[in-house]
Order: structure tokens, then sequence, then C-alpha cells
């Protein structure tokens, strides 16, 4: 019976970090929503402290950067969803075709296979 038991708590803990069930940490909220933050005001700093003769596109890369890096480290919004950011920020403040960021991000396979992922793990 105790070997059934060690079974089932070592098959708990190989589930992903978010289909655990933890405890609500008042702590870890707050770093987040500090991170969020502090990822926005450092990329319009950036922004605003670059010269001004740097093209338009430029300076958004890099504060894009810094916020992406910010929001990596903090993990205030998930870290896929973090590297999906480019995706929103480039076609609407530097003017980038949405066909040509998402061809960065690799070909028509990739996405087979990313899709793929994503349906197991919704299943």
């Amino acid at each position: 019976m105790v070997a059934a038991g060690r079974h089932l708590r070592e098959r708990e803990d190989r589930r992903a970090p978010g289909h655990r069930d933890t405890p609500f940490d008042h702590h870890t909220v707050r770093i987040r929503w500090s991170g969020l933050a502090a990822g926005l005001a450092a990329a319009v700093l950036v922004y605003a402290a670059l010269p001004d003769d740097l093209a338009g596109p430029a300076k958004v890369t890099a504060a894009t950067a810094v916020l992406m890096g910010i929001w990596w480290m903090t993990e205030a919004i998930p870290i896929p969803a973090t590297a999906l950011v480019p995706l929103v920020v480039f076609p609407i403040l530097s003017g980038a075709d949405i066909n040509a960021v998402g061809a960065s991000y690799g070909n028509s396979i990739i996405f087979l296979f990313m899709g793929g992922f994503m349906l197991a793990l919704a299943m």
C-alpha cells in the first residue's frame, strides 16, 4: 500500500507546473505585477533615451528587447506569451508587415509542430 501511495505522489510531481495545486502566493503576484510595470516603464525610457537620429524601427526593437527581457526575468506573463510580444508590437509601432514578422519565427513546418503540441497540451 505504501509503494502505491509513493507512486501516485511521484506521478503528481511530474505534472506541468501550471497543473499543480499551488497555494496563492501574494509575494509572487506582487513580483509579477512589478515586473509588468517595470518592463513597460523601462521600454518607454529606452525608447525616449535613444538618440532622435536613430531610425524609429530600431528604437522600437531596442525597447521591445528590454521589455521582453524584464518580462522573462520576472515572468510577468508566461514566457511563451512573452516570446510572441514582437508579433503584436512590431506591426503596431513600427509599421512592419505582420507576415514578415511572423516569418521570422519559422516556417510552416514549425507552426505545424507548435500547433500539434498546443493541441496535445489542451487534451
